[in-house]
């Protein structure tokens, strides 16, 4: 399980918001994309769920 610190967790939040990576892209691996859009959500970034 993957927390807000973990590094594939950080290495897709930063390839998100960069705009290389879009969050749908994000892959769906244990709560790796949950993760993800907490982290996303924060910011303010709409996700579409």
């Amino acid at each position: 399980m993957f927390n807000e610190n973990s590094m594939l967790v950080r290495t897709w939040f930063s390839v998100v918001v960069s705009g290389a990576y879009t969050f749908e892209q994000v892959p769906v691996l244990f709560n790796l994309k949950d993760e993800v859009g907490k982290k996303l959500t924060v910011l303010g970034f709409d996700i579409g769920t």
